[in-house]
């Protein structure tokens, strides 16, 4: 199954660097849990997320993250760590999932996703299904 980290802000103030260290310790820790692809995205004070993400386990990931300069900003970071149970190792695939308004991270396997939406991955369905219907919808589906 994947794994699932998070750190927030509490304060009305950006992630300090202390924060940012430990949020890549965590994700490093979290390949424990899923090597087939590491994404983060992250949250700002206007809740406004951006998203990166790699087909790569943690470590390369890491390295890839620092060399393409990527920020770890705002007020909250969410990681990924994901192990494939549907869909190919594509960065495509990697979650986090964005679409409109929504940002979807998920452990474990659904296999009735097509039900959801015509997507490879299941967790994209997900994200992608929430869009269109109330999360009641998705859950009773």
């Amino acid at each position: 199954m994947c794994g699932l980290i998070g750190v927030i802000h509490k304060e009305n103030k950006s992630l300090m660097d202390d924060t940012k260290t430990l949020f890549k310790e965590l994700l490093y820790v979290g390949a424990l849990r899923g090597f087939d692809g590491t994404g983060i995205f992250s949250l700002n004070w206007s809740n406004k997320t951006e998203v990166w993400k790699t087909p790569y386990a943690a470590g390369p990931a890491l390295y890839k993250i620092h060399n393409d300069k990527v920020s770890l900003w705002g007020k909250a970071l969410f990681g990924h760590n994901r192990a494939a149970t549907k869909g190919e190792k594509t960065e495509q695939n990697t979650h986090p999932f964005k679409e409109k308004h929504i940002t979807l991270m998920h452990n474990g396997t659904l296999f009735n996703h097509k039900a959801l939406a015509d997507t490879e991955n299941d967790s994209h369905a997900i994200c992608h299904s929430l869009t269109e219907k109330s999360p009641e919808e998705v859950i009773k589906q």
